[in-house]
């Protein structure tokens, strides 16, 4: 494997390292986003048996 192969791996990784970030994160936000969801109709079934 050449020099330059390696650093475009490295590149490679590196954005791959990136990526798993970002989808941690959306996923993360995503089940906050359900939960808020979920409260939300909770708080709104209490309401209309009021």
């Amino acid at each position: 494997m050449t020099n330059d192969e390696k650093i475009l791996l490295e590149k490679i990784f590196r954005e791959l390292q990136d990526i798993k970030v970002i989808l941690q994160e959306n996923s993360e936000f995503n089940d906050s986003y359900i939960e808020k969801l979920k409260q939300n109709k909770i708080i709104k079934d209490k309401l209309l048996n009021l």
